[in-house]
């Protein structure tokens, strides 16, 4: 089982994340609201995926990042980012990820998901 922890302070995009990344079997979904709360789920969970929002306020993803990559355990986990064309800031960005650029089609997000997560295809999508 892969586990996959999703980052978005947005309700509704964050359950259609989790809805659509659920669906792949042998892949269960972890959804966060605030990198607070990621923080203390990676305490018990070792994740195989992060999704981090870029835009999150408060504790942003970019700064979940830093503090991911300084974590014990979590410094070559691979890291999905999400974000609107112009947060994308890569300074900083070190270790196994990825990025799309939102509005993003669900097809793309299974693609990297899938290759991040050492899977060729997401064939298995029920």
């Amino acid at each position: 089982m892969k586990t996959i922890i999703v980052l978005d302070e947005n309700e509704s995009l964050r359950e259609l994340l989790d809805d659509v990344l659920a669906d792949v079997d042998g892949w269960t979904v972890k959804p966060v609201a605030n990198g607070s709360d990621l923080l203390t789920i990676i305490e018990t969970v070792t994740p195989d995926l992060i999704i981090l929002d870029t835009g999150v306020p408060g504790l942003n993803g970019m700064e979940v990042y830093g503090l991911l990559r300084g974590h014990a355990g979590c410094a070559e986990i691979p890291v999905l980012f999400i974000s609107t064309g112009d947060e994308q800031d890569t300074k900083g960005v070190h270790g196994p990820s990825s990025w799309l650029t939102k509005p993003f089609e669900v097809d793309d997000l299974l693609t990297v998901a899938a290759e991040m997560l050492g899977e060729n295809t997401p064939e298995n999508v029920g």
